[in-house]
């Protein structure tokens, strides 16, 4: 059963394009997202589609802040988990580049979730795309999985995929998440996410389409048509 109390947190930085894209297109539901913090200045459409949708967002300025490179992981996550708590934030997706660090992780354990263009565990860590790429890797894709004091070596949740040959851009690769989102939402809203040790059940999930693992389901896939 749908649970409409559930409500979400969103991190992101740089051009926030899959959110963007998220809020302006037909995925978006009726899902509670409850903030947006932004690293850095927001760009007006962020900020238009914030406002449209009644989303608060908030931008951490660090030149302005004077918070210097080596304390910025620290600091944003100390903002990030004081306005999930502040909130009532229940689950907070991750499309940003500080690594999150700290109480952040104790206290939204399994409730963080990232993100990672690549198949994990191969190709963690920054420009995952162009390292699976040179590598010569058959398939590339994405992974969602929760955060944990490692970085990209949380329990994985869903994962998708393309082949490299049909690789045209970096959005075929990225334009995925927006479904992985959108059915993750789903899943969540339904309590059906379910994590033991590193290992994540989505209860009555069907695995036998391998573009997304976890299928997608057929209400989300409708949408886009």
């Amino acid at each position: 059963m749908k649970n409409n109390s559930v409500k979400f947190g969103f991190y992101t930085s740089n051009r926030a394009t899959r959110l963007r894209k998220f809020l302006s297109g037909p995925l978006r539901g009726n899902s509670i997202i409850g903030m947006v913090l932004h690293d850095g200045i927001p760009s007006d459409e962020l900020k238009n589609l914030c406002d449209q949708n009644g989303i608060d967002l908030m931008a951490v300025d660090y030149v302005e802040l004077g918070v210097d490179k080596s304390r910025r992981n620290k600091y944003l996550s100390d903002v990030l988990l004081e306005q999930l708590v502040a909130r009532g934030v229940d689950y907070c997706f991750c499309f940003g580049s500080c690594i999150l660090v700290g109480d952040l992780l104790r206290v939204f354990r399994n409730r963080i979730i990232n993100f990672h263009p690549s198949l994990l565990p191969a190709f963690p860590g920054i420009k995952a795309v162009d390292q699976a790429i040179e590598y010569g890797a058959r398939f590339l894709g994405n992974t969602a999985h929760f955060i944990d004091e490692g970085v990209d070596t949380g329990p994985i949740i869903m994962q998708s995929i393309i082949s490299a040959e049909a690789f045209s851009g970096y959005d075929s690769v990225l334009d995925q998440q927006l479904l992985m989102l959108a059915q993750i939402i789903k899943w969540l809203e339904q309590g059906r996410i379910e994590v033991s040790g590193r290992k994540v059940n989505v209860r009555d999930a069907v695995c036998d389409d391998l573009t997304f693992m976890p299928n997608v389901e057929p209400d989300l896939l409708q949408k886009l048509l």
